[in-house]
């Protein structure tokens, strides 16, 4: 039953729904970190959030930079291909990662 459970969220995060919400998340919880005062943010944290924001995640992100100015629509055009075809790697190379690892627990 567990297994069935990561696997349909698995799922779930491969769509393009969980790919726009997980990539909120990102946005989000970089801003909200950000606040917090130097001696007790965790940089490295934030870094590797923006690093997954940036190459595995960037529709929300993309989104909202969309919203901001709309005369910029045509130039994040360019933009938009570029990490969809980037995402579209990223997603091919999960989804082998966790096909494997699913079947391994799969059949043990």
């Amino acid at each position: 039953m567990a297994d069935k459970q990561i696997y349909d969220a698995y799922k779930f995060s491969m769509s393009p729904r969980g790919e726009y919400i997980i990539s909120q998340a990102l946005v989000t919880a970089i801003k909200q970190l950000k606040t917090v005062p130097d001696r007790q943010r965790e940089d490295s944290n934030i870094a590797d959030m923006e690093y997954l924001l940036e190459k595995v995640y960037p529709l929300f992100k993309i989104q909202e930079e969309m919203s901001v100015n709309e005369t910029q629509v045509k130039a994040l055009q360019g933009v938009l291909d570029i990490a969809q075809e980037a995402q579209k790697d990223a997603i091919t190379k999960k989804h082998q990662f966790f096909s494997s690892w699913i079947h391994t627990k799969v059949d043990d």
